[in-house]
């Protein structure tokens, strides 16, 4: 038995089984037995957050564009599925093919978050493969390493085989070059590690070996004879639009992130001291207008998505923004898609852009001010006055909106009580200002600070945690709003995030020690277990909760040996600035020699990083279908013969097989409304500033389960010709149209008119299962336990069982149920009864019924 059928036996058991099935629309399936190189791309986290990761996705879309080259994916399992993996001996698969991960050439472990790095040896351990590089032999793969971790990656260095350093678009190509001659010459595992450090970019730690003094201090790298020292980190020049895949992969359940994210620029030249991606992803560089736009045209006729979102470090810097969004609005005029940003600056604010991005909607607006003070402002080179923050909230007041986010650091070098205080003054100007305009929403966050690699501050120590909770007591103390909610973070996991990523590789016991003794999906509330990592740093000699951990100008850093372009000098300069309380300007405006990168970032400015002049785009397709709208209008039988003239309301029968019987009821009316999308059939939208689409389902069916009797209804805003032949082309493969018919606008709703679901249970029908289904209707009442958000409720089923009757030819037998308003019971429950819990496979809804003068009459024969 392959995993796949495995995994359909138990994923009943988990909570969003839609996250290990794969088959989503635009997913890139090759033949495995074809391709000289597999690649697996590893993200150490859930798919709904790594599926929203936007490097991820670029990755994929290049890789598998390389010939030779099969590029799957794998996510971390949710804690049910990880305790079912590790009880079935299921081991971690791709979700392409469903191959072990054990059997790719390559697994490429995307390091997001320090908080992951217990995951990835949970990922590494469920797929069969030794954690540590040094226990691995020729037949497992090689295991890589990329984003924005990898600015110090000694804490995990032992458990990798390579980092990849930087922007990976040209770089990872490179590196499977590598692997497939590997492959065709059969290279040693050392030899290849030895060729992949002759690729520019790519760090090999076994080619090196850290020293240290008597004292235990880091005293630097030896690298053997010829690995290269420095390590240059990778970059691109300039962002291509084939790095940008034209057909997005689309997810079946919902994730974090559920949009089209378009990067518009990589990189800041704002030289925020605690930034560490402001940093190492210079120089900055755009993307010119045009080329943004066509890849957003394409990227919604392709994927059908409802919001767009402009991704870069500070997007509304970005040099052509409001000719951007015009061209944005230009391209999808009269298509229900709204357009995101994912930061907004205080001190660039425009009412004009935020109302053409909210498109009328005007819920809320978020502000990073980081600091209560002018002066610690400036220490962080936070180049925002308070005149401008108050200007900008004042702005906003009178242009309508409603809510604020407002972020803020405490534990920031030379930080003092009075600067804690300032917070709370500072909000409490703002309660005023609120007053005024009849007073409004606003959460703040205080963030603990955690110094960072390759930053001014990379050698400044953390408060303790005792000093960040009275910080946060002293905000609370002398802040007087009810208006105002302030949330906290857990300071322990800030501690934690810079101990892990300033640490050396001493650290990598540390991680397998908290591994090995629960830890993983720490980035998780629920999952987080502060003790244990105490623990784990404690048996180390290190007092996690003290914070510490600076170091003098003297001492060599444990990343010392990685260059991202940026000067020591610079930093160090930048520290003293910041100690003096001075700002540094905007290196767009002032070179500020930051590094080795400088003379390309001035030849950035002159040549790729503005936006281009003029907006060249297609427009949205207008489909000779939609200017069609003058067909014959279909007739269908009314009451009393009398017939009605229909083309806008429509019922469709449809089946529900394979990936997306495991996609949850919500997440069905995005698949359909977005296939309409993808068609450009006019589907209507309710009113206000959150439009719906005008679509209804029958009753849910249970996750996983198949269904040939499913039932929908949608409105469209005008006729729309061949409607059947369009959908069957944009549907999500097992998303079958079975029929289609106009019905008339004041038709009572399925869920109010199906009262009864058939399914189809498969099973060995013998005397015992007569027996039991006998038994069963002989009863007066079955009680069983329902779980409901309001608690455990005990529920009799009995009632809403009209008929439980075997197949003639013993194949299984078929129930019919309740699925009524006033009495529904789940398929589930009876066959958990019947069978003592266990689900048989391939339980099928076989068809769905309304109850007119005690006739069962499908959806599609109810007479109006």
């Amino acid at each position: 038995m392959d995993i796949k059928e495995r995994l359909e036996r138990v994923l009943h058991k988990v909570s969003r089984p839609a996250r290990y099935v794969g088959g989503e629309l635009n997913m890139i399936k090759k033949s495995p037995e074809s391709q000289s190189v597999r690649v697996c791309l590893a993200f150490p986290d859930i798919y709904d957050i790594g599926q929203s990761f936007m490097g991820f996705y670029i990755l994929y879309h290049i890789l598998n564009k390389r010939g030779g080259t099969l590029c799957e994916r794998t996510f971390a399992p949710w804690v049910d599925m990880e305790a079912i993996m590790r009880e079935e001996n299921i081991p971690l698969w791709s979700l392409e093919s469903f191959l072990p991960v054990s059997s790719f050439d390559v697994v490429g472990f995307t390091l997001q978050y320090e908080l992951h790095y217990a995951t990835v040896l949970n990922m590494l351990d469920l797929a069969g493969i030794p954690v540590r590089a040094c226990d691995r032999d020729e037949t497992h793969p090689l295991i890589f390493g990329g984003g924005p971790c990898c600015i110090n990656p000694e804490p995990v260095a032992e458990f990798f085989d390579a980092f990849l350093l930087g922007d990976g678009e040209e770089a990872f190509p490179e590196m499977l070059d590598v692997v497939e001659r590997r492959r065709k010459s059969g290279l040693s595992r050392a030899a290849t590690l030895r060729e992949l450090a002759r690729v520019g970019g790519v760090y090999v730690p076994s080619l090196y070996s850290p020293q240290y003094a008597a004292d235990g201090s880091f005293m630097g790298m030896e690298a053997v004879e010829g690995a290269p020292m420095p390590v240059v980190a990778r970059f691109v020049e300039r962002l291509k639009p084939e790095y940008y895949p034209e057909h997005p992969l689309v997810p079946l359940c919902e994730v974090v992130h559920d949009r089209l994210a378009v990067e518009i620029a990589r990189g800041c030249s704002r030289g925020c001291r605690f930034c560490s991606a402001g940093l190492t992803y210079r120089p900055k560089r755009e993307r010119p207008v045009n080329e943004i736009v066509e890849q957003i045209v394409r990227g919604i006729r392709s994927t059908g998505w409802e919001d767009v979102g402009l991704v870069s470090l500070s997007t509304s810097d970005y040099s052509g923004l409001e000719e951007l969004i015009a061209g944005i609005g230009s391209a999808l005029n009269g298509q229900v898609v709204s357009v995101s940003l994912s930061s907004m600056r205080a001190d660039n604010f425009s009412v004009k852009m935020a109302e053409a991005v909210a498109g009328g909607r005007k819920s809320s607006l978020t502000f990073a001010v980081e600091a209560g003070t002018q002066r610690l402002r400036d220490v962080i080179n936070k180049n925002l006055t308070e005149e401008q923050l108050l200007e900008t909230l004042t702005t906003a007041l009178k242009g309508g909106w409603d809510g604020f986010k407002l972020y803020f650091m405490i534990g920031l070098p030379t930080e003092t009580g009075e600067d804690a205080v300032a917070i709370a003054n500072l909000l409490n100007v703002i309660n005023s200002l609120l007053k005024r305009f009849g007073g409004h929403r606003v959460n703040v966050t205080l963030s603990s600070f955690a110094p960072k690699p390759m930053t001014p501050f990379q050698r400044e120590p953390q408060n303790s945690v005792a000093e960040l909770t009275e910080k946060a007591k002293l905000v609370r103390q002398f802040f007087r709003s009810k208006s105002i909610t302030i949330k906290t973070d857990d300071p322990l996991v800030s501690m934690l995030e810079c101990r892990l990523g300033r640490g050396d590789r001493r650290t990598d016991a540390i991680i397998m020690d908290a591994w090995k003794r629960g830890c993983r999906l720490d980035g998780w509330s629920e999952n987080f277990n502060a003790v244990l990592w105490q623990e784990a740093f404690g048996r180390a000699g290190i007092r996690l909760e003290e914070g510490g951990g600076g170091s003098d100008t003297d001492s060599v850093l444990p990343w010392s040996h990685l260059s991202y372009g940026i000067d020591e000098s610079y930093l160090l300069r930048e520290r003293e600035r910041a100690l003096k309380g001075e700002s540094t300007a905007d290196c767009s405006e002032t070179c500020q020699n930051c590094g080795s990168f400088a003379p390309f970032c001035a030849l950035m400015k002159k040549s790729s990083g503005h936006a281009s002049p003029e907006v060249k785009t297609t427009p949205a397709k207008s489909s000779s279908r939609n200017t069609l709208y003058g067909r014959k209008r279909k007739a269908v039988p009314g009451r009393a013969g009398v017939p009605f003239l229909l083309d806008t309301r429509f019922r469709i029968k449809f089946a529900k097989t394979n990936a997306v019987r495991f996609t949850g009821h919500l997440d069905l009316v995005r698949l359909f409304d977005r296939a309409m999308r993808r068609a450009e059939i006019p589907i209507a939208h309710s009113q206000g500033f959150h439009p719906h689409p005008k679509i209804s389902f029958c009753p849910p069916l249970p996750l996983g389960m198949k269904s040939v009797a499913e039932y929908a209804d949608f409105t469209l805003q005008k006729p729309f010709p061949h409607i059947e032949d369009v959908l069957r082309t944009v549907l999500v493969d097992g998303f079958e149209l079975i029929d289609i018919r106009s019905i008339p606008d004041k038709a009572e709703s399925l869920n109010a008119i199906v009262a009864l679901a058939e399914y189809f249970v498969p099973c060995t029908v013998d005397s015992e299962c007569v027996a039991a289904l006998n038994r069963m209707l002989g009863q007066e009442n079955i009680t069983i336990e329902r779980t409901t958000k309001k608690g455990p409720k005990t529920v009799d089923i009995r009632p809403g069982i009209a008929e439980l009757n075997p197949a003639a030819d013993g194949s299984g037998f078929s129930m019919l149920l309740s699925s009524s308003a006033d009495m529904t019971v789940k398929p589930t429950e009876v066959i958990g009864y019947l069978f003592k819990g266990d689900i048989p496979d391939g339980v099928t809804r076989t068809e769905q019924y309304a109850v007119l003068n005690g006739e069962r009459v499908t959806p599609f024969d109810v007479i109006w």
